[in-house]
């Protein structure tokens, strides 16, 4: 089982909201991940964010389908979901979920393959897509997470160009010991 370390877990709570990280995450079979998830990526529901467990569910079904060599040679694969619901953002609730299950995938797992894969997807797709209302978070998360500043160098530059102004500046500046103050709509 893995556990976040204390310092990632202290960011996630304030980067994202998703609360509870610390535990333990068990071992949950792809089938059951489906099922507790809940929602299906077009339920009428699916508007409103997703609690924490959901989450977790969503990162790790995500982290398992990448792992699987068959995720793209079968037509109904039983965790593609996972993948889809990052594909499938588009309100300002899928756009919050995705970040949090991007920050959760990375406390998930350090699997390089399955980290590469969701820079250069989901990561990059919601820079793209909405990169201007995340900037400030992406940038502050990037200065206090290594981890995610690595995983932000896997992602390539699109979107708008002052966004990539401000991650540019924050990838050649990774590992200073200086860290900006957190972003205005953390404070509340």
């Amino acid at each position: 089982m893995r556990t976040c370390p204390p310092r990632r877990r202290f960011v996630l709570a304030h980067a994202s909201r998703v609360a509870r990280l610390a535990r333990p995450i068990p071992a949950v079979p792809p089938m059951q991940l489906q099922v507790r998830c809940g929602r299906t990526v077009d339920d009428a529901a699916a508007a409103v964010e997703l609690t924490p467990a959901e989450i977790i569910d969503w990162a790790r079904a995500y982290c398992l389908a990448q792992q699987d060599p068959d995720l793209l040679a079968l037509d109904t694969h039983p965790l593609w979901w996972a993948v889809e619901r990052f594909m499938l953002f588009s309100e300002a609730g899928r756009l919050e979920d995705c970040w949090r299950a991007i920050l959760a995938v990375l406390c998930v797992t350090s699997d390089p393959e399955v980290l590469g894969v969701l820079a250069a997807g989901p990561l990059e797709d919601l820079i793209e897509q909405a990169g201007t209302a995340f900037a400030d978070r992406i940038v502050w998360q990037a200065w206090t997470d290594p981890a995610f500043c690595r995983l932000l160098e896997g992602a390539w530059e699109c979107g708008r160009p002052e966004v990539w102004e401000r991650i540019a500046a924050v990838r050649s500046q990774a590992g200073q010991a200086m860290v900006p103050p957190l972003p205005l709509h953390q404070l509340h």
